[in-house]
């Protein structure tokens, strides 16, 4: 498990723990525990979620016989035909569609420089 998940893994069981207490704390006094302990429990069950979530980037290898030419062709057209944009990402050209606030952001980043091994990243 990757350290970054750990850190979620253990920040949800936490939440979690804090959800237990704040429910017999609310058992015993006010209903204002009872409020934070549902909190607690729901911040903690998606904590815990994004500690055991997969990957989120899908990477792979492909072998074309196409020159560079042809193929960044093909992928401009085709991207422009599903809406994506051209873009700079840390110094390296993407393909982006949707901004990340109303719509999920979607990128896709191409490789060609070591052909016919090509690297595409989504």
């Amino acid at each position: 498990m990757k350290k970054n998940n750990v850190l979620w893994l253990l920040s949800g069981i936490l939440l979690i723990v804090l959800s237990v207490y704040s429910f017999i704390l609310s058992v015993l006094s006010t209903n204002f525990w009872g409020t934070l302990s549902g909190a607690f429990f729901v911040l903690g069950i998606i904590f815990l979620l994004e500690a055991f979530s997969k990957e989120r980037r899908y990477a792979q290898n492909l072998k074309l016989s196409k020159s560079e030419n042809e193929i960044s062709e093909i992928l401009e057209n085709f991207m422009k035909e599903k809406g994506f944009i051209q873009k700079n990402y840390k110094g390296k050209k993407v393909w982006q569609k949707g901004g990340g606030f109303w719509t999920y952001k979607k990128c896709l980043r191409l490789d060609i420089n070591q052909l016919p091994i090509i690297h595409l990243e989504a």
